[in-house]
């Protein structure tokens, strides 16, 4: 049995897609794909079912997320000047649809505040981050899956409103290094129907990438 505390939460009473994805992909070697099929509560005993080429997560009867093995993504483009991407401004507690999301809400007490704003061409939202695997409370690789969740979900919430992520894929190319400065960077990709698709990748202070998603969000009503 799994307990998912409150520090991770991402929606109000909801654990956060990214640290959920996270915890499920952990035997799949560089590249998995999750979906969530239920919100997963916090706080609550939720039996972890892993095999070879599949892991499930179940709040009793119910399955909330499943997860398998994946072929790999394509590699990245280039990716965004690390000053450019540090200089922009993303939504304050105010604005933000879900103010105290662990990955990057700005009244997170202990999140991570990864909170990208656009960039000047509009062409993507994009920030600056330090993994800090011992003050987030996570392992480096489950740090990554959380990082590669939201800045996604923000690039969609911008011109969207409120979504919640259905299915993400991420590989992640080597692993994050404790204190190694990272440029953020999240694209809207397609939009089809309430379905809204979107990535995150991050970048070394060389530009290269080190590990990259694609997700399909949901929007919903509030």
């Amino acid at each position: 049995m799994v307990t998912i505390p409150h520090r991770y939460q991402g929606p109000p009473d909801t654990a956060n897609g990214g640290c959920v994805a996270g915890l499920l992909a952990a035997g799949f070697g560089s590249a998995a794909t999750v979906r969530l099929e239920a919100a997963v509560p916090l706080e609550t005993p939720l039996r972890l079912e892993s095999g070879t080429d599949e892991a499930s997560l179940w709040n009793g009867d119910q399955r909330v997320a499943v997860a398998g093995p994946h072929g790999g993504l394509p590699r990245p483009g280039a990716g965004v000047d690390a000053d450019a991407a540090r200089a922009t401004v993303g939504p304050n507690a105010e604005q933000h649809a879900f103010p105290h999301c662990f990955v990057c809400g700005p009244a997170a007490v202990d999140g991570l505040h990864i909170t990208p704003g656009p960039l000047p061409d509009g062409s993507a939202i994009a920030t600056t981050w330090t993994p800090d695997p011992a003050g987030a409370g996570l392992d480096l690789d489950r740090l990554a899956w959380a990082a590669l969740d939201c800045p996604s979900g923000l690039a969609v919430m911008r011109e969207r409103g409120p979504v919640v992520l259905g299915t993400m894929t991420a590989q992640i190319d080597r692993p994050l290094v404790a204190g190694e400065p990272l440029v953020v960077v999240g694209r809207h990709t397609a939009s089809e129907g309430r379905k809204q698709f979107a990535s995150t990748t991050l970048y070394a202070a060389d530009g290269e990438p080190v590990a990259w998603s694609e997700a399909v969000w949901i929007t919903v009503s509030v």
